[in-house]
């Protein structure tokens, strides 16, 4: 009679163990923790390379933690493509720092063609911010309250990033 009771609370401590590891619920906190170590509140991502990448590090990290959640997923993947397209943003600037104005190569792995592709990818991760964003709204609403995803401001300044890309091509292909 007492093996099957040892047995069911060894289990019962077994359970809760992994409960607290696996299967705690993601905490805002956490994102605000890694935000608040990265970026000023009023950046939608780090503005230094070297912060982006721990940034995305610390980000990845959380979304493997917390791998059971969609509402994290949904929060890390935005963050982390707002994190990508900054990243992508400040390469393309440098290489066209770097390029010959009086004479512009077009030319593939020119730094006009790194910076196309650089933008091209940029691009398509603000299309994913949106798309993440509006699933976070629809499915968790008070993650994307907490989390500033939900508010005018956010939309606003995601949509500028979007024009901003779109005037930066335009400049590039006046090049070529």
């Amino acid at each position: 009679m007492k093996r099957p009771i040892i047995v069911l609370v060894l289990l019962a401590i077994a359970f809760v163990a992994w409960m607290s590891v696996f299967g705690a619920a993601p905490s805002y906190e956490e994102f605000r923790a890694i935000e608040n170590k990265y970026k000023q509140p009023e950046e939608l991502a780090p503005s230094t390379l070297e912060n982006i990448n721990g940034y995305k590090q610390e980000m990845f990290f959380l979304k493997k933690k917390y791998a059971r959640s969609e509402e994290t997923a949904l929060l890390a993947d935005i963050r982390i493509d707002l994190a990508q397209i900054e990243e992508n943003l400040i390469l393309a600037g440098n290489e066209l720092a770097k390029m010959d104005r009086r004479n512009p190569d077009c030319s593939e792995g020119s730094r006009i063609a790194k910076s196309r592709t650089l933008l091209e990818s940029a691009n398509k991760r603000v299309a994913e911010v949106e798309d993440n964003s509006l699933k976070l709204e629809s499915n968790y609403k008070n993650l994307a309250d907490a989390s500033g995803i939900s508010s005018t401001s956010f939309k606003t300044s995601v949509s500028g990033i979007s024009k901003s890309i779109d005037s930066i091509g335009n400049i590039i292909n006046s090049y070529c």
